[in-house]
Protein backbone atom coordinates (compact mmCIF):
# COMPACT_ATOMS: atom_id res chain seq x y z
CA UNK A 1 0.00 0.00 0.00
CA UNK A 2 2.73 2.57 0.65
CA UNK A 3 4.10 2.21 -2.01
CA UNK A 4 1.12 3.24 -4.28
CA UNK A 5 1.20 6.08 -2.38
CA UNK A 6 4.51 6.96 -3.07
CA UNK A 7 3.60 6.03 -6.78
CA UNK A 8 0.43 8.31 -6.64
CA UNK A 9 2.59 11.59 -5.15
CA UNK A 10 6.35 11.40 -7.27
CA UNK A 11 4.89 13.67 -9.66
CA UNK A 12 3.53 16.07 -7.01
CA UNK A 13 6.66 16.54 -5.32
CA UNK A 14 8.88 16.43 -8.56
CA UNK A 15 6.36 19.29 -10.31
CA UNK A 16 6.98 21.01 -7.22
CA UNK A 17 11.18 20.67 -7.39
CA UNK A 18 11.14 21.79 -11.32
CA UNK A 19 8.97 24.57 -10.29
CA UNK A 20 11.10 25.89 -7.57
CA UNK A 21 14.36 25.68 -9.76
CA UNK A 22 12.41 27.25 -12.46
CA UNK A 23 11.73 30.25 -10.15
CA UNK A 24 14.69 30.70 -8.41
CA UNK A 25 16.61 30.46 -11.75
CA UNK A 26 14.34 33.37 -13.06
CA UNK A 27 15.25 35.28 -9.76
CA UNK A 28 19.20 34.82 -10.10
CA UNK A 29 18.62 36.18 -14.00
CA UNK A 30 17.14 39.13 -13.22
CA UNK A 31 19.87 40.29 -10.99
CA UNK A 32 22.57 39.98 -14.27
CA UNK A 33 22.47 42.33 -16.42
CA UNK A 34 22.62 41.01 -20.44
CA UNK A 35 26.01 41.07 -21.54
CA UNK A 36 26.60 44.53 -23.28
CA UNK A 37 27.68 43.65 -26.90
CA UNK A 38 29.78 46.42 -28.98
CA UNK A 39 28.05 47.83 -31.82
CA UNK A 40 31.40 47.57 -33.87
CA UNK A 41 34.38 45.16 -32.95
CA UNK A 42 37.91 46.48 -34.66
CA UNK A 43 39.67 43.34 -35.93
CA UNK A 44 42.71 42.38 -37.59
CA UNK A 45 44.94 39.31 -38.38
CA UNK A 46 48.77 38.35 -38.34
CA UNK A 47 49.74 35.43 -40.28
CA UNK A 48 51.84 33.76 -38.63
CA UNK A 49 53.81 31.98 -41.11
CA UNK A 50 55.30 35.37 -42.30
CA UNK A 51 55.82 36.38 -38.70
CA UNK A 52 58.01 33.23 -38.09
CA UNK A 53 59.84 33.66 -41.02
CA UNK A 54 60.64 37.58 -40.65
CA UNK A 55 61.32 37.91 -36.79
CA UNK A 56 64.85 37.73 -35.87
CA UNK A 57 64.41 35.74 -32.66
CA UNK A 58 62.37 33.54 -34.30
CA UNK A 59 65.17 32.82 -36.76
CA UNK A 60 67.51 32.62 -33.44
CA UNK A 61 65.13 29.79 -32.13
CA UNK A 62 64.74 28.19 -35.37
CA UNK A 63 68.68 27.56 -36.00
CA UNK A 64 69.05 26.79 -31.96
CA UNK A 65 66.47 23.92 -32.53
CA UNK A 66 68.20 22.62 -35.89
CA UNK A 67 71.92 23.02 -33.69
CA UNK A 68 70.40 21.01 -31.19
CA UNK A 69 69.65 18.16 -33.32
CA UNK A 70 72.83 18.33 -35.06
CA UNK A 71 74.40 18.14 -31.49
CA UNK A 72 72.31 14.90 -30.39
CA UNK A 73 72.47 13.14 -33.74
CA UNK A 74 76.53 14.26 -33.93
CA UNK A 75 76.79 12.84 -30.00
CA UNK A 76 74.97 9.09 -31.14
CA UNK A 77 76.89 8.58 -33.68
CA UNK A 78 79.81 9.28 -31.99
CA UNK A 79 78.91 6.66 -29.08
CA UNK A 80 77.14 4.44 -31.55
CA UNK A 81 81.13 4.78 -33.35
CA UNK A 82 82.42 4.02 -30.07
CA UNK A 83 80.48 1.02 -29.15
CA UNK A 84 80.92 -0.49 -32.79
CA UNK A 85 85.07 -0.08 -32.56
CA UNK A 86 85.42 -1.85 -28.74
CA UNK A 87 82.73 -4.66 -30.32
CA UNK A 88 84.78 -4.85 -33.55
CA UNK A 89 87.96 -5.05 -31.40
CA UNK A 90 86.28 -7.60 -29.09
CA UNK A 91 85.62 -9.93 -32.07
CA UNK A 92 89.01 -9.54 -33.64
CA UNK A 93 90.62 -10.50 -30.27
CA UNK A 94 88.22 -13.85 -30.03
CA UNK A 95 89.07 -14.65 -33.61
CA UNK A 96 92.76 -14.68 -32.86
CA UNK A 97 92.44 -16.25 -29.44
CA UNK A 98 93.96 -13.49 -27.97
CA UNK A 99 91.59 -14.04 -24.79
CA UNK A 100 93.70 -16.20 -22.87
CA UNK A 101 91.09 -16.85 -20.23
CA UNK A 102 86.91 -17.01 -19.98
CA UNK A 103 87.25 -13.73 -17.39
CA UNK A 104 89.03 -11.30 -19.79
CA UNK A 105 86.26 -12.16 -22.60
CA UNK A 106 83.47 -12.10 -19.66
CA UNK A 107 85.37 -8.52 -18.47
CA UNK A 108 85.17 -7.24 -21.94
CA UNK A 109 81.33 -8.32 -22.52
CA UNK A 110 80.69 -6.61 -19.38
CA UNK A 111 82.52 -2.89 -20.00
CA UNK A 112 80.63 -3.54 -23.85
CA UNK A 113 76.89 -3.54 -21.63
CA UNK A 114 78.38 -1.20 -19.36
CA UNK A 115 79.52 1.11 -22.90
CA UNK A 116 76.22 0.76 -23.90
CA UNK A 117 74.21 1.69 -20.79
CA UNK A 118 76.46 4.60 -20.34
CA UNK A 119 75.70 6.08 -24.20
CA UNK A 120 71.93 5.27 -23.48
CA UNK A 121 72.16 7.46 -20.52
CA UNK A 122 73.98 10.24 -21.94
CA UNK A 123 71.53 10.55 -24.96
CA UNK A 124 68.80 10.67 -22.54
CA UNK A 125 70.14 13.49 -20.64
CA UNK A 126 71.30 15.11 -23.38
CA UNK A 127 68.19 15.31 -25.05
CA UNK A 128 66.04 16.37 -21.97
CA UNK A 129 68.65 19.37 -21.60
CA UNK A 130 68.78 20.26 -25.22
CA UNK A 131 64.73 19.84 -25.07
CA UNK A 132 64.28 21.86 -21.57
CA UNK A 133 66.36 25.06 -23.65
CA UNK A 134 64.22 24.98 -26.41
CA UNK A 135 61.14 24.72 -24.29
CA UNK A 136 62.46 27.75 -22.77
CA UNK A 137 63.62 29.92 -25.71
CA UNK A 138 60.01 28.54 -27.24
CA UNK A 139 58.14 30.07 -23.89
CA UNK A 140 60.26 32.87 -25.14
CA UNK A 141 59.31 33.76 -27.96
CA UNK A 142 55.56 33.42 -27.42
CA UNK A 143 55.88 35.26 -24.69
CA UNK A 144 57.53 37.95 -26.93
CA UNK A 145 54.58 37.66 -29.15
CA UNK A 146 52.05 37.88 -26.87
CA UNK A 147 53.29 40.62 -25.26
CA UNK A 148 53.62 42.72 -28.39
CA UNK A 149 50.64 41.65 -29.80
CA UNK A 150 48.35 42.94 -26.72
CA UNK A 151 50.38 46.19 -26.37
CA UNK A 152 49.76 46.60 -30.23
CA UNK A 153 45.86 46.06 -30.36
CA UNK A 154 45.71 48.06 -27.23
CA UNK A 155 47.61 50.95 -28.63
CA UNK A 156 45.01 51.01 -31.69
CA UNK A 157 41.68 50.51 -30.31
CA UNK A 158 41.83 46.68 -31.61
CA UNK A 159 39.82 44.25 -29.62
CA UNK A 160 40.21 40.70 -31.97
CA UNK A 161 43.44 39.69 -33.77
CA UNK A 162 43.45 36.77 -35.40
CA UNK A 163 45.83 34.24 -36.72
CA UNK A 164 45.58 33.56 -40.42
CA UNK A 165 46.64 29.93 -40.38
CA UNK A 166 43.72 29.13 -37.64
CA UNK A 167 41.00 31.21 -39.64
CA UNK A 168 39.65 29.83 -42.84
CA UNK A 169 38.61 33.36 -44.46
CA UNK A 170 39.82 36.97 -43.51
CA UNK A 171 38.36 39.29 -46.27
CA UNK A 172 38.53 43.23 -45.55
CA UNK A 173 40.35 42.88 -42.03
CA UNK A 174 43.46 44.63 -41.81
CA UNK A 175 46.49 42.56 -41.74
CA UNK A 176 49.19 43.36 -39.05
CA UNK A 177 51.69 41.28 -39.55
CA UNK A 178 54.71 43.87 -40.83
CA UNK A 179 53.57 46.46 -38.12
CA UNK A 180 54.29 43.53 -35.28
CA UNK A 181 57.44 42.25 -36.93
CA UNK A 182 59.02 46.02 -37.29
CA UNK A 183 58.41 46.43 -33.28
CA UNK A 184 58.99 42.85 -31.94
CA UNK A 185 63.39 43.37 -34.61
CA UNK A 186 62.84 46.52 -32.81
CA UNK A 187 62.97 45.15 -29.45
CA UNK A 188 64.46 42.15 -30.11
CA UNK A 189 68.74 42.33 -29.07
CA UNK A 190 70.44 38.53 -30.07
CA UNK A 191 71.92 37.08 -27.04
CA UNK A 192 75.83 35.80 -27.81
CA UNK A 193 75.98 32.25 -28.08
CA UNK A 194 77.57 30.30 -25.40
CA UNK A 195 79.72 27.56 -26.65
Amino acid sequence: MNLTKLIKITPVLLSAVLFYQCSSEKAENTDKKPAEVPAEVKMAYIDSDSLYTNYNFAKDVNEASQRSQSKLESARQQKAAEIQRFAASMEQKYKNNQYLTEQSFNADQQKLQQMQADAERYMVNLQNTLGTEMGQSTKQLQDSINKCVKEYAKEHNISVVLDKSQTWYVNNIPNITNDIVKILNTRYTKVAESK
